[in-house]
This record gives C-alpha cells, sequence and structure tokens, in this order.
C-alpha cells in the first residue's frame, strides 16, 4: 500500500507520545480516532508497530524500521511548508519546543518570549518542563541542559556560563541551617550535588532535595535551608542574601541540544539565534 502523510504522523506522534493518549494531544484528535488510524496502519502493512501495555505503546522492531522514513516525510514535508510561508510572509512560521527545567523556562517566557513572538510574528512556542522520552525526534524541538548528555542524535551548541551561589534567607543564621539542594535520581551526580559533597562539614545535613532551582529558591526563601541558586535568580529576591561573598561558588555551562536536521529550518534558526543573542539578559542579569 502507498504510505501517506497523515499514516506516517499517526506512527510518530505514538512513537513521541508513548501512548494513545499523548499521541491524541500531540495531533489535537481524539484518542480513539488514533487507535483506530494506528490499527488501519499495521492492518494495511500486515505488521504490528506498537505492542499495546497498561503502560503504553512499545514501538517493535518493524515501527523503528519505519521511523526513519517518517521522519524523513516530516522533514521534507516542514521545509515545503516553511518555504512557502517564508516566501508569502517573509518570516518563519510553525512551532517550536523548547525543552528545560522550570525555572530556565520561567526566565524566557519573562525575559526572552515577549520579543521573540513580537520579532516572528508566525512561530508559536511550546515549553515543557521534560526530558524527551521517545528517540524519535521532532523537528523543531530545542532543549536546554547543564550536564545533561546529548540523545537521540541531537548535537549539543554551549549557550554560556550561569554562575551560581550560596544563599540563605536575609533574618536566619546560615550556621544553624540544614541544606537544600538539587537532586535527580537519574543522574545523581550532578554539579551541584558534588558541591555539597565537597564543602559540607561533619554536622551538615541535607534535608531537601528537589528537581529545579524554583523549588530550591521556595525553600531558601521560606527559611527551610540554606542552598545553591543561580545567581540571577538569587540576586533578584530581596528575601535572600549571599552566605560566602559575593562572587559564584558553582559556574554551570548551559548548553543547548538540538536535530542536526533541523538545523535549517527557519524557526529552528530564529530560535537559536535569539536564545544566543539574549543569553546575558536572561540568565545572568
Amino acid at each position: 500500500m502507498p504510505l501517506l502523510w497523515d499514516d506516517l504522523k499517526i506512527l510518530l506522534a505514538a512513537a513521541r507520545g508513548g501512548s494513545l493518549s499523548r499521541a491524541a494531544v500531540m495531533l489535537q484528535i481524539d484518542q480513539s480516532t488514533v487507535s483506530r488510524r494506528l490499527s488501519g496502519l499495521e492492518a494495511a502493512l500486515d505488521t504490528v508497530l506498537f505492542k499495546r501495555s497498561k503502560n503504553g505503546l512499545q514501538i517493535t522492531d518493524a515501527g523503528e524500521r519505519l521511523l526513519p522514513l517518517a521522519e524523513e516525510v516530516e522533514h521534507a514535508a516542514e521545509q515545503f511548508v516553511e518555504g512557502v510561508a517564508a516566501g508569502r510572509a517573509k518570516g518563519p512560521s510553525g512551532l517550536v519546543r523548547i525543552l528545560g527545567n522550570a525555572w530556565i523556562l520561567n526566565r524566557l517566557s519573562e525575559r526572552m518570549l515577549p520579543a521573540f513572538l513580537a520579532q516572528y510574528p508566525l512561530v508559536d512556542v511550546r515549553l515543557l518542563a521534560q526530558v524527551p522520552q521517545s528517540p524519535a525526534r521532532s523537528d523543531a524541538t530545542l532543549s536546554l541542559w547543564f550536564e545533561a548528555p546529548p540523545k537521540h542524535g541531537d548535537i549539543s551548541m554551549r549557550l554560556g556560563e550561569v554562575p551560581f551561589a550560596l544563599y540563605a534567607h536575609k533574618d536566619t543564621d546560615p550556621d544553624a541551617l540544614d541544606w537544600v539542594s538539587f537532586f535527580d535520581e537519574d543522574a545523581p551526580d550532578r554539579a551541584p550535588v558534588r558541591y555539597w559533597n565537597r564543602h559540607r562539614r561533619t554536622a551538615d545535613r541535607l534535608r531537601v532535595t528537589v528537581t529545579d532551582a524554583g523549588l530550591i529558591l521556595a525553600a531558601i526563601r521560606s527559611g527551610a535551608g540554606k542552598g545553591l541558586l543561580p545567581m540571577c535568580l538569587g540576586e533578584s529576591d530581596p528575601q535572600l542574601r549571599t552566605i560566602a561573598g559575593p562572587e559564584p561558588q558553582l559556574t554551570r555551562t548551559l548548553h543547548l541540544h538540538v536535530h542536526p536536521d533541523t538545523l535549517q529550518t527557519q524557526r529552528v534558526k530564529a530560535a537559536i539565534a535569539t536564545l544566543q543573542d539574549t543569553f546575558e539578559e536572561v540568565f545572568l542579569s
């Protein structure tokens, strides 16, 4: 049977979403339609593309073999549509997905997005505070991470150095406080944990661990403990003070991960250029 682009969209959404419900959200159709169309595609090909279970969808070897074709068609379609739109509207268009920690996305929302959306009126932005779970890429997805290595064929581009300092509530005695720190159960040896292990005293306790600097900020502001924060967050909060001097105690390199096949799309190039141009305003001011 000839494969249609609509059939391949179903395959890609199922692979990327990992479940019928998430695929339905991505495609903006109902779940029963996704299930029916996926079953129809499998019947037409006389093969099983996904194993169904209560935990979601698991792609089969046959599905894996079909993915590169689907991605190639997606890329060609995206390039064509974007080229037509750019020629008509003199600018990039389409959706850009940006993944990262919640505090990073908050900073982008406040300091980068307004000017970006005004400059590129046909580009939409989706901010996702999550790690991509599927090896199937999306044509316009950028990820912002510190030590996390790129996955699924992405390449890593250095954005800049983000300084961190040690903070406590201004009305507390830092020596009497326990510690609050970032901790990722899937990658427990990140830089903030190494800092804690190097600088803790014998009596120090790590009482609270969280997955985002915004939560560290809230805990420190409440007086629950002391901890490392990006200085762009700590210096802007009048309830906090540094407890080891004005210089950063830790500097972390923020990387942008992107699939090489997407670098020529206009909306991805526009988003990357804006992230580079506004890095200082977003993360250093």
